[in-house]
């Protein structure tokens, strides 16, 4: 259990039964194999993936840093800072969702779901028809296999 000023506390995460997991992961970018201008793509991945670039990127998102290097150039995130503790963990138990071409209506899904029972709705009733209709949208489209 890690404090957090005078009325805040961070629980370690729960074990269901195979280990102690959180959400990790993030947008992520890459090279289509069709790419007409694969250098011109690769040299600004390469640019955009410089550490003082992450530390910006987790500056103004206000998200955990991507790198170490990163960490150390991010203010409350080096080691024995206050925000450290979010790396450490996301290190030790992220759990990064599998990628799969679902995922825009999943998210999209979701986000509606979570509107809806913020406005008042019954969260069981609607977190039931979400899930529906995620299983709905994967079943349709062969679970996304080719």
């Amino acid at each position: 259990m890690t404090k957090l000023g005078d009325d805040g506390v961070i629980l370690p995460p729960p074990d269901f039964g195979t280990g102690p997991k959180i959400g990790g992961g993030s947008w992520q970018w890459a090279i289509s194999s069709g790419c007409a201008n694969h250098d011109a793509a690769l040299d600004y991945l390469k640019f955009s993936l410089a550490p003082k670039y992450l530390a910006q990127f987790s500056i103004k998102q206000n998200v955990v840093p991507a790198t170490d290097e990163a960490a150390e150039m991010t203010p409350g995130w080096k080691p024995g800072e206050p925000k450290r503790f979010f790396l450490d963990e996301s290190k030790k138990f992220a759990l990064i969702r599998p990628p799969t071409p679902g995922y825009p209506y999943l998210t999209t899904t979701f986000a509606k779901a979570t509107q809806d029972i913020v406005s008042g709705g019954d969260a069981n009733q609607i977190l039931d028809r979400a899930a529906k209709d995620i299983d709905a949208n994967y079943k349709s489209n062969n679970y996304y296999q080719s």
